[in-house]
Protein backbone atom coordinates (compact mmCIF):
# COMPACT_ATOMS: atom_id res chain seq x y z
CA UNK A 1 0.00 0.00 0.00
CA UNK A 2 1.51 3.50 -0.84
CA UNK A 3 1.90 6.12 1.46
CA UNK A 4 -0.17 9.15 0.59
CA UNK A 5 -0.22 11.00 3.67
CA UNK A 6 2.23 13.28 2.37
CA UNK A 7 -0.04 14.55 -0.33
CA UNK A 8 -3.67 14.23 1.02
CA UNK A 9 -2.51 16.33 3.66
CA UNK A 10 -1.51 19.83 2.22
CA UNK A 11 -4.79 18.72 -0.08
CA UNK A 12 -6.77 18.76 3.05
CA UNK A 13 -5.43 22.29 4.10
CA UNK A 14 -5.71 23.92 0.58
CA UNK A 15 -9.34 22.77 0.39
CA UNK A 16 -9.69 23.79 3.79
CA UNK A 17 -8.47 27.68 2.99
CA UNK A 18 -10.32 27.70 -0.50
CA UNK A 19 -13.83 26.17 0.46
CA UNK A 20 -14.04 26.72 4.53
CA UNK A 21 -11.86 29.19 6.38
CA UNK A 22 -9.07 31.31 5.36
CA UNK A 23 -6.19 29.51 7.11
CA UNK A 24 -3.97 31.97 8.77
CA UNK A 25 -0.90 32.32 11.43
CA UNK A 26 0.42 35.10 13.46
CA UNK A 27 3.96 35.58 12.54
CA UNK A 28 4.47 35.83 16.49
CA UNK A 29 3.78 32.17 16.36
CA UNK A 30 6.30 31.64 13.74
CA UNK A 31 8.82 33.09 15.20
CA UNK A 32 8.58 31.44 18.16
CA UNK A 33 8.15 28.09 17.14
CA UNK A 34 11.35 28.76 14.34
CA UNK A 35 13.00 29.71 17.34
CA UNK A 36 12.56 26.40 19.88
CA UNK A 37 12.70 24.41 16.91
CA UNK A 38 16.31 26.07 16.11
CA UNK A 39 17.14 25.59 19.73
CA UNK A 40 16.39 21.89 20.00
CA UNK A 41 18.24 21.63 16.77
CA UNK A 42 21.45 23.29 18.33
CA UNK A 43 20.79 21.32 21.73
CA UNK A 44 20.48 17.76 19.37
CA UNK A 45 23.71 18.19 17.65
CA UNK A 46 25.60 19.39 21.05
CA UNK A 47 24.09 16.10 22.21
CA UNK A 48 25.75 13.94 19.47
CA UNK A 49 29.13 15.89 18.97
CA UNK A 50 29.65 15.36 22.84
CA UNK A 51 29.09 11.45 22.42
CA UNK A 52 31.16 11.53 19.38
CA UNK A 53 33.91 12.83 21.15
CA UNK A 54 33.04 10.82 24.30
CA UNK A 55 33.25 7.64 22.57
CA UNK A 56 36.51 8.63 20.24
CA UNK A 57 38.01 9.16 23.81
CA UNK A 58 37.02 6.04 24.88
CA UNK A 59 38.32 4.07 21.73
CA UNK A 60 41.73 6.37 22.12
CA UNK A 61 42.10 4.57 26.03
CA UNK A 62 41.38 1.64 25.27
CA UNK A 63 43.61 1.57 21.88
CA UNK A 64 46.35 2.94 24.15
CA UNK A 65 45.77 -0.01 26.80
CA UNK A 66 45.54 -3.04 24.40
CA UNK A 67 49.11 -1.62 22.86
CA UNK A 68 50.47 -1.08 26.44
CA UNK A 69 49.03 -5.03 27.23
CA UNK A 70 50.67 -6.59 24.40
CA UNK A 71 54.05 -4.84 25.09
CA UNK A 72 54.26 -6.21 28.82
CA UNK A 73 53.03 -9.90 27.25
CA UNK A 74 55.89 -9.06 24.69
CA UNK A 75 58.34 -7.95 27.18
CA UNK A 76 58.15 -10.28 29.54
CA UNK A 77 58.43 -13.62 27.24
CA UNK A 78 61.76 -15.45 26.76
CA UNK A 79 64.21 -14.74 23.77
CA UNK A 80 65.60 -17.32 21.84
CA UNK A 81 69.43 -18.56 21.88
CA UNK A 82 71.91 -17.63 19.97
CA UNK A 83 71.74 -14.72 17.56
CA UNK A 84 67.95 -15.47 17.72
CA UNK A 85 67.78 -13.62 20.77
CA UNK A 86 70.17 -11.23 20.33
CA UNK A 87 67.41 -9.83 17.51
CA UNK A 88 64.75 -10.26 19.68
CA UNK A 89 65.74 -8.25 22.77
CA UNK A 90 66.75 -5.41 19.94
CA UNK A 91 63.78 -5.50 18.66
CA UNK A 92 62.05 -5.50 22.20
CA UNK A 93 64.29 -2.75 22.93
CA UNK A 94 63.25 -0.94 19.81
CA UNK A 95 59.33 -1.69 20.54
CA UNK A 96 59.67 0.34 23.94
CA UNK A 97 61.46 3.13 22.36
CA UNK A 98 59.89 4.07 19.63
CA UNK A 99 56.43 3.73 20.19
CA UNK A 100 54.47 6.24 21.91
Amino acid sequence: MKNTTNVSFPQFIGCCYVLIVIVAVDSLLLTVLGFVVGLSLSFRSSTAYERYAEGRKFWAQMTLHSRNLARIIWIHTNEREGEDGKDDLLGKLYALYTTP
